[in-house]
């Protein structure tokens, strides 16, 4: 996979702005041949994953599910925030495809996570696999050891871990702290738990005293801020970090993840 990411990631209200900014993406190295039933079937699912998100927050696509070869066959998922209106998540899934469109043309897979959702498709299923392998980190500046915003951080991060009934999308404030944290919905709820234990332990060791901070791996992400940090900051961010996204992809300067990933792939077709 070729890898292209933000290099900061700034919250503003965790709970009810998420928006459309690119925070990371990958397209596959593998690519189709143009005018073929497999770029039919890419821009197939774009157009379902589009009107699907006006009515769902989350769903999962085989196209076509029958009559073509199994190497024509293309799988692709799509999901939003929990808190967000469906009217927003299909803005955000419209752009994450239109970012897909352009950054990845012909790639067989590509994946895109934006602020407010979350859109991946490939040639090969991911459904139902667990995935915690990092794709983004980020950390704000250091508060210093000021100890009641570290606790309340900690008790805010406990409770979108574990301290909700049944649920993807888990939001808390604790003083004057912020959490939100989703898993995908094709894991198991004890799936999205270990998760979110991955994501909460590489958070809190990567950003120990931070005002803020994120990680996002494969499978589920989990961020947090401090509110007083993060007051009166909202501003446009969209078109700056869309023309770095399309500047990394133009400039040939994305970090090339293949390892990992590309074995994990290679061991999926097996």
């Amino acid at each position: 996979m070729l890898r292209f990411q933000v290099s900061s990631l700034t919250f503003s209200l965790l709970l009810i702005s998420a928006g459309s900014s690119v925070i990371y993406g990958e397209c596959s190295r593998d690519y189709f041949t143009s005018n073929t039933a497999y770029q039919l079937n890419v821009d197939l699912l774009y157009t379902s994953l589009i009107e699907s998100s006006s009515i769902y927050n989350f769903k999962i696509f085989e196209i076509p599910a029958t009559g073509f070869s199994q190497n024509d066959v293309v799988f692709g998922l799509f999901q939003c925030q929990g808190d967000l209106s469906f009217s927003r998540c299909r803005d955000c899934v419209a752009r994450s495809v239109s970012q897909l469109k352009i950054n990845c043309p012909v790639s067989i897979g590509g994946t895109i996570q934006l602020e407010g959702c979350f859109v991946k498709y490939d040639n090969i299923s991911f459904v139902g696999l667990e995935d915690k392998m990092e794709a983004f980190r980020s950390c704000g500046p250091s508060i210093g050891h000021n100890s009641d915003i570290l606790i309340n951080r900690d008790d805010a991060l406990a409770y979108v871990i574990s301290g909700i009934d049944g649920h993807y999308f888990r939001a808390a404030v604790s003083g004057s702290v912020q959490a939100v944290a989703q898993c995908e919905e094709d894991l198991t709820l004890s799936e999205c738990e270990d998760c979110l234990l991955e994501g909460r332990a590489r958070l809190t060791s990567e950003c120990k005293t931070s005002s803020r901070g994120a990680v996002y791996v494969g499978k589920c992400y989990i961020r947090y801020a401090h509110q007083g940090i993060l007051k009166g900051r909202y501003y446009n961010r969209n078109s700056k970090r869309e023309r770095e996204f399309e500047r990394d992809i133009a400039g040939g300067s994305l970090r090339d993840t293949n390892g990992d990933r590309e074995k994990e792939r290679d061991a999926r077709r097996q």
